[in-house]
């Protein structure tokens, strides 16, 4: 299918020479080539070279990002060796880099070519070649590993292990400042891996988030040892005497001052300012210019995390402000060190303290040098007393990592001083973190943090910075503070995608426990209400996830809408954390337990006002039509029995049962947001169903328009994992969440509701009138709330008045 974005080859190929190119680059057999065309009939055979580029790629014989290339002319190679490249996927200062597969053992690869134009310098093949020499002695879990290097043609590569995730940098910009106990836990991989590194004589030189990689299953594992230089007396021909080479926002004083004297303690350095960016969300220092930003790592007070993160606990802090002192001799001395004072931290209990150490000068020295210009120490002084205004969180894109000579004729204009920036990406734009930019105020309460934001919500924290809960402030409505009582116990951990039926099982008794309740309870109403546990879990489907299903459509000859929404919102998966336990209806809404709510409220549902559909233009003064007249939850084609669901519920019904309810139960009961929605439905599966991927089950777990002609009574297929009946099939089942096909992109962390532009709400689960894949855990649909057709029913999720809290 994405062939279809193949457009006309620029260079003027016909379809011989795109052929010819094909087999040249090594992608094709020429018997292949000719089977193929031979194949088709003369009258479908393409007509131009993007039409052939096509066929090929419907066939899988191309990518797209193959196709491109030989469209286009380009002399990049796609064949390395034994190494395919599939796409590109990154590109750096020393080289683009490329996703790959081995011809042979299929195994992935990401792949770094040196730039054609830098192969004609002769100290960028021989950094290259360091980077290979480095990259030999690395092989740790932290480390990207390596595989093999090379030159074909002369073109110089690096064969390295290709990882799935996103870089520090990415996840601060779209999620925002990471939980404590996250950060430390990256720092202290990080560190790790960087241990083994300097014990193997390797400096990296450019240690920033970006040149951190999370992968899916939480390991960090650093990025791009290009700048790595080697503690070996042999180097002194590879950097002038006075380059820098480095990224400003993370780069060591005398990193700055001359190369030369770099040794581990600058990667110390480097890290202590990552650990503030993934705390903060912000660099160290701002500036107008990289000078500027240069001379504040040298005579800048240490910016304390207390002003961008009070809840930093004072051992942190001291952590921090020692990676960071100005002075090598004043850092730990070994990322052996590093490492193991994050160990020793356990539970954050307080904020920090701020640490000023003393002034280096020689890099003020070294940059006046450029211009002849003195510093004013008393201006120094009064830059050291203020503290750094405050930026908008994930500022634009990534920091430029420079190099400076003192022959360099390229002037910054704003500092006069010489600058070549050797390597740009160009700016992204900024995503914002999950609260959007709202205004955070911070209050302390016995051994707990509430962190408020203003007319929005309350976030309850625990000692370790963990959220216990987080609810809506009604507008206009004072929020009530709630503390964690000092003998609380801690708390089961959280039920961390994937895990197994029994797990979950053991999840849900341990919070039960925890909680002093049963696992399921019965209502007012006397629906069965089922403790879901929280969780983390990944949201949504991969892209082999989408073509399985996609195929999957293909084979049940599903309609057209299934395969727009299942291309269109279920990626990119990401991860999402539901934060605090709750309680879910083991089954819809039934007929008798909407019944007791319409006596009691004589409450009219808008099937009964509007008759069957979506529009409110008719009224019930007879200009119904008689197509839609007596169709709602009380009248139906066929008897309508108590343990059927109710049906025709339009979203804004269900609202107004559930806040009905709420008063029943003197508790919160609403909608479920879609990420509880899915995790409840997953109940711990990372497959198409929550019993797997094999469709021929769906029979037993499920209901939908092959194994049924309408809708069936609650709870007569085998629940999930979590104690959870018919979350594939049946009903559709509202959420609260407007929808918004874009969504996923923005990496969301926590389990609010969408709020979007446009008024559709989240509908889930499929129903007994369509096909099989829209049954899947992960397919999204979308009604407007006064929808209220025959397929469409909700289940209700109660929040819960954590045991360990106190109101006051």
């Amino acid at each position: 299918m994405g062939g279809r974005d193949i457009q006309e080859s620029p260079v003027g190929l016909s379809v011989d020479q795109f052929a010819k190119a094909v087999i040249s680059a090594g992608l094709c057999s020429t018997d292949e080539i000719k089977t193929y065309w031979n194949s088709l009939p003369a009258d479908q055979r393409p007509k131009d070279a993007a039409a052939f580029a096509r066929a090929l790629i419907d066939r899988e014989k191309l990518t797209q990002f193959q196709a491109t290339e030989l469209l286009s002319g380009s002399t990049t190679p796609l064949v390395l060796g034994d190494y395919v490249l599939l796409a590109k996927i990154g590109a750096g200062g020393m080289g683009q880099v490329f996703k790959a597969r081995h011809r042979h053992m299929k195994r992935q690869a990401a792949i770094k070519l040196l730039p054609p134009a830098l192969t004609k310098d002769e100290a960028a093949v021989k950094r290259f070649q360091r980077e290979v020499e480095a990259a030999a002695k690395l092989s740790h879990p932290n480390i990207v590993q390596t595989y093999d290097a090379g030159v074909q043609r002369g073109v110089w590569y690096l064969v390295m292990e290709h990882v799935e995730g996103r870089d520090l940098a990415g996840v601060v910009a779209s999620d925002g400042p990471l939980p404590i106990p996250q950060a430390i836990d990256c720092i202290r991989q990080a560190a790790q891996g960087l241990a083994f590194a300097h014990d193997n004589g390797v400096v990296h030189r450019d240690i920033k988030p970006a040149n951190l990689l999370l992968d899916k299953k939480g390991t960090v594992k650093i990025l791009d040892m290009g700048l790595a230089r080697l503690d070996d007396a042999n180097q002194d021909g590879l950097t002038e005497s006075g380059q820098v080479m480095g990224t400003v926002d993370y780069m060591a004083p005398e990193q700055a001052f001359d190369v030369h004297t770099v040794d581990a303690r600058a990667d110390i350095y480097s890290l202590g300012c990552t650990l503030y960016r993934l705390l903060t969300a912000r660099n160290m220092y701002d500036a107008e210019s990289l000078v500027q930003k240069l001379m504040a790592h040298q005579n800048k007070p240490i910016p304390p995390l207390a002003v961008h993160r009070p809840d930093v606990p004072k051992s942190l802090a001291a952590i921090y402000e020692r990676m960071v002192a100005k002075k090598p001799e004043d850092r730990y001395q070994t990322m052996a060190e590093v490492e193991a004072a994050l160990a020793t931290l356990n539970k954050p209990v307080s904020a920090t303290s701020n640490i000023s150490p003393e002034p280096d000068s020689k890099l003020g020295s070294f940059l006046q040098s450029f211009s002849g210009k003195k510093t004013d120490s008393s201006a120094a002084t009064a830059a050291q007393a203020t503290l750094p205004k405050t930026q908008p969180l994930a500022t634009a894109g990534v920091s430029p990592t420079i190099s400076i000579h003192s022959a360099q004729v390229t002037t910054d204009p704003i500092s006069d001083r010489s600058i070549q920036v050797a390597r740009q990406l160009p700016p992204q734009r900024p995503r914002g973190p999950w609260w959007r930019n709202r205004v955070a105020l911070i209050a302390a309460g016995l051994g707990g943090l509430l962190f408020l934001a203003l007319g929005v919500w309350v976030i309850l924290k625990d000692n370790d910075g963990n959220k216990i809960t987080k609810v809506r402030v009604p507008e206009g409505r004072a929020p009530a503070t709630q503390t964690v009582r000092e003998d609380s116990k801690p708390q089961p951990p959280l039920a961390k995608a994937p895990f197994t039926a029994p797990q979950a099982k053991q999840h849900q008794l341990a919070w039960a426990k925890h909680l002093g309740t049963q696992v399921e309870t019965n209502n007012s109403v006397g629906a069965k209400m089922v403790l879901i546990p929280p969780g983390e879990f990944l949201m949504g489907s991969t892209d082999e996830q989408v073509a399985a299903a996609q195929k999957m459509a293909e084979a049940i000859k599903a309609g057209e809408g299934t395969f727009d929404r299942i291309l269109k919102s279920e990626r990119p998966q990401h991860r999402r954390i539901v934060t605090k336990p709750f309680r879910m209806g083991a089954t819809e809404v039934t007929v008798k337990q909407f019944r007791q709510f319409v006596a009691a409220t004589k409450y009219v549902t808008e099937a009964e006002k509007y008759g069957f559909g979506s529009s409110s233009s008719f009224v019930l003064d007879g200009s119904i039509p008689d197509i839609d007249r007596g169709r709602s939850w009380r009248e139906l084609d066929y008897p309508v029995a108590d343990n059927l669901p109710a049906i025709q519920i339009s979203w804004n019904d269900g609202v107004a049962y559930c806040q009905w309810l709420s008063q029943q139960e003197s508790a919160t009961v609403r909608l479920p947001t879609e990420a509880e929605w899915e995790f409840a439905c997953r109940a711990g599966s990372t497959t198409q169903f929550s019993f797997g991927d094999d469709l021929r089950l769906l029979d037993k777990f499920g209901w939908y328009n092959e194994n049924c002609k309408g809708v069936n009574p609650v709870a007569m297929k085998p629940p999930n994992a979590f104690g959870l009946h018919d979350m594939h099939g049946n009903l559709r089942e509202w959420c609260q969440d407007v929808f918004d096909d874009n969504s996923y992109s923005r990496n969301a962390l926590g389990d609010f509701p969408e709020s979007a532009n446009g008024s559709a709400r989240v509908i889930r689960g499929g129903d007994w009138n369509y096909d099989a894949a829209r049954t899947r855990s992960a397919f999204r649909s979308r009604y407007p709330p006064s929808a209220r057709y025959g397929s469409n029913g909700f289940r209700v999720v109660q929040e819960l008045n954590l045991s360990q809290t106190t109101q006051r």
